[in-house]
């Protein structure tokens, strides 16, 4: 089996085979030796993403990159900011009306910490305002990348609980 087909099969196994890779256009990906790859999905929403983030039109994107609407480049944005990466990779497609037990568990626990997270955070030497992103420690405000804002409001939106390493990964990045 020669290497495009294994990487193919790989693709495949992991979900995150592309399966329209005739449609990117963009010219990073046009190369056979170039480290992009129009197969994996996952790189090409990034570098959707990425572009328009570094100014070019969500239209001109969307067609370089293969897609045919507006809302697949929205759900992505959202999808990786939500997750990183992580929220690239496609769901695991099955039947609609079958949500296994443990899917539902963590909708619920996602529903429980966005409904008891209020706007704002308030303890003797921290204020934290959810809404307006603004962190103040004692008198003195506190500049956060966006990061490590999320990465703050995981935190206090789970106070009093351990987070383990792998599941802040993955709500944060």
């Amino acid at each position: 089996m020669n290497s495009r087909n294994q990487n193919s099969k790989d693709l495949g196994q992991r979900g995150v085979l592309n399966p329209n890779p005739e449609a990117v256009l963009d010219e990073q990906f046009a190369n056979d030796e170039s480290f992009f790859d129009a197969r994996d999905i996952v790189q090409v929403k990034y570098e959707m993403l990425r572009r328009v983030a570094n100014g070019e039109s969500i239209d001109d994107a969307i067609r370089a990159f293969g897609f045919s609407s507006r809302q697949s480049f929205y759900r992505a944005r959202v999808a990786f900011q939500q997750n990183g990466l992580a929220g690239l990779v496609p769901a695991k497609r099955g039947p609609r009306n079958n949500i296994s037990a443990q899917t539902k568990k963590l909708v619920g626990q996602m529903h429980d910490s966005a409904t008891n997270l209020a706007n704002t955070f308030v303890s003797e030497y921290l204020q934290i305002d959810f809404v307006n992103r603004i962190v103040r420690a004692g008198k003195q405000n506190v500049r956060l990348t966006p990061k490590e804002f999320d990465l703050l409001r995981y935190l206090v939106s789970h106070a009093g609980k351990p987070v383990p390493h792998r599941e802040l990964l993955c709500a944060v990045w």
